[in-house]
């Protein structure tokens, strides 16, 4: 329970959202930005 926050608020709602968007929006966003700095062809040889 969240004292002064009615079961309606859409405020929170959608401050939760996108709470949980943009968290989600980072944590894709490092390994990807991680794989974008390896060899293409460094991976292809290790196979």
């Amino acid at each position: 329970m969240l004292y002064e926050v009615q079961p309606s608020d859409p405020l929170t709602y959608v401050g939760v959202a996108l709470l949980l968007a943009g968290i989600a929006t980072i944590v894709s966003i490092i390994p990807a930005w991680h794989a974008s700095k390896v060899d293409p062809m460094e991976v292809l040889n290790g196979e």
